[in-house]
């Protein structure tokens, strides 16, 4: 006899603004991502530096687009770039999908530890 036990899978679908892009919510893509979200908002010391606007633009855009490929294998930030028009509303868009993949994952947490804790069913019928 054979135990068949199916496996989750860390990879989701995010809709983002109409286009399906597949992450990965695992939980040290999670963490990355999260403490690269935390970082980037803290240090805007980075754009001191730049002389013209479209310089720190282009700073900015960058740094979003390292901190969406560590979710995605398909960097949605040129995508989402092309939707929204400009690169600081993309902070807009990152911290939207921080706090879905982390509803997500709540949600996820809640339905496995209701599998666990609920109580079995009786399966003996009742005499009469």
């Amino acid at each position: 006899m054979a135990i068949k036990i199916q496996l989750g899978n860390s990879l989701v679908d995010v809709d983002l603004g109409g286009k399906v892009f597949e992450a990965d919510i695992s939980d040290k893509n999670v963490e990355k991502f999260t403490n690269a979200v935390t970082s980037m908002q803290s240090s805007s010391d980075k754009y001191d530096n730049a002389q013209t606007e479209q310089e720190v633009y282009d700073l900015l855009t960058e740094e979003f687009r390292k901190v969406l490929g560590i979710l995605f294998e398909e960097n949605p930030c040129d995508y989402i770039l092309t939707k929204v028009g400009r690169a600081t509303a993309l902070v807009d868009v990152v911290i939207d999908i921080r706090e879905g993949i982390t509803h997500q994952l709540g949600v996820s947490a809640k339905q496995k530890i209701a599998k666990y804790t609920s109580k079995p069913k009786d399966k003996q019928k009742k005499k009469k």
